[in-house]
């Protein structure tokens, strides 16, 4: 985590402030942060239920791929679909695969 926090110049205050705002006390309590394009820091509780982007906009986010165990499924799913045709595929730590198709005129 340090090396994260050093490579993005959050200080260790920052990152506790930020869980505070978020009505995060207890760094246990966080299962992911996420630092977000905005600069701003997501959080999700460790007994929560996170979604897993793993096509966004025809990419396949390979590191979520591998990190939920999805290999098999998703290339199944893009050798049938074509990931140029999601927009968006997510998968939850409680198992639920959504898929967001692009519309038939490409947007």
């Amino acid at each position: 985590m340090q090396n994260a926090l050093t490579d993005n110049r959050i200080s260790i205050n920052e990152l506790i402030g930020a869980m505070r705002e978020q009505g995060i006390f207890d760094i246990s309590e966080v299962g992911y942060g996420i630092l977000e394009q905005n600069g701003t820091i997501s959080f999700y509780k460790a007994d929560g239920d996170f979604a897993h982007s793993l096509i966004v906009d025809g990419v396949l986010h390979r590191d979520a791929i591998r990190r939920t165990g999805m290999v098999e499924k998703v290339e199944k799913i893009v050798k049938k679909e074509g990931a140029e045709n999601i927009m968006l595929m997510t998968y939850s730590d409680s198992g639920k695969i959504n898929i967001i198709r692009r519309d038939e005129d490409g947007g």
